[in-house]
């Protein structure tokens, strides 16, 4: 019925406030992972009954929200929109942290990762360079060209980054691979402490490129699914397979269900917001928001 085309944050905002003030009952979302995650912030604060459902389009490099609501060729989306009645409609929780919203966020060797790969697009010059950068391939270059290095250095000096992990407002469930509740945490306790690779959380279960990092996201609407990595970099590569497609059953992987923590690092970590490389952090609280947006899923 409309576009409406954004080249800033703040034309983004205008558009949110316009869409709302029209009342459409449905909105496509195109972009890169960081467009989609500040259009579903902004509209998450909207009144419930005033939100339109939300579909994502597939127009950027990671589209770890697209694969989730089954988003593939635009133009085949969009028509299947127009012709199919009644709408699959789903709701969605997110995160909250530091005044915004988003459906997942990383603290270590994912957002290291995401910083070295932004330097590596930055740095591509040749035609071939930026091809790489563009897709799945730069990530794994950024990896073993710039982040490898680092932690082996960092494994050999045995200068592991450690983390304390907090239950907050309500209690923290420890879980198994598949779900089940292994250990109640009460408001207050410390639920883990130790060495953490990385520390993920979100609603979603994949982060972009089909990698499910977060395979039980989702499945308690209350929480979050919170995943704290002490494996070591060797094992994590030989088991990519598993833990690329979210089947990884072995030790060095701690999964828990929490709607709120707060995870303390005895050093600065990257930091990572929905795919989008955020800084350093030494303390985060994360809060989970239930029912933030309604999504369109494709069938």
């Amino acid at each position: 019925e409309d576009l409406f085309l954004s080249s800033s944050a703040e034309e983004a905002a205008s558009i949110t406030e316009e869409i709302v003030r029209r009342g459409y009952p449905s909105v496509f979302a195109g972009g890169g992972d960081g467009t989609v995650m500040d259009f579903l912030d902004q509209i998450s604060r909207v009144a419930p009954e005033r939100r339109p459902a939300v579909g994502i389009l597939k127009l950027g490099t990671g589209n770890a929200m697209a694969r989730m609501v089954s988003s593939g060729n635009v133009f085949a989306d969009l028509k299947t929109f127009s012709a199919t009645t009644p709408r699959d409609v789903f709701t969605l929780g997110l995160l909250e942290a530091e005044g915004r919203r988003f459906p997942f966020a990383g603290l270590g060797l994912d957002a290291e990762i995401l910083n070295d790969y932004r330097m590596l697009k930055e740095a591509a010059r040749s035609r071939i360079g930026k091809r790489i950068a563009q897709n799945v391939s730069g990530y794994f270059v950024a990896f073993f060209l710039r982040t490898f290095p680092r932690m082996v250095h960092r494994a050999v000096l045995n200068r592991h980054p450690q983390v304390r992990a907090v239950a907050l407002d309500e209690p923290v469930l420890l879980v198994a691979p598949d779900g089940t509740e292994l250990k109640r945490f009460r408001p207050g306790e410390t639920f883990y402490e130790g060495k953490a690779i990385s520390s993920f959380a979100g609603t979603v279960p994949y982060y972009g490129y089909g990698l499910k990092i977060l395979p039980l996201a989702g499945t308690d609407p209350q929480r979050m699914h919170l995943r704290i990595a002490e494996l070591s970099v060797f094992r994590a590569l030989a088991a990519l397979r598993h833990l690329w497609r979210g089947t990884y059953v072995g030790p060095g992987l701690h999964n828990y269900l929490a709607p709120s923590v707060r995870l303390e690092f005895d050093r600065e970590m990257p930091f990572q917001i929905g795919g989008d490389a955020e800084g350093v952090r030494q303390s985060v609280e994360l809060h989970m928001v239930p029912e933030a947006v309604r999504l369109l899923h494709l069938l």
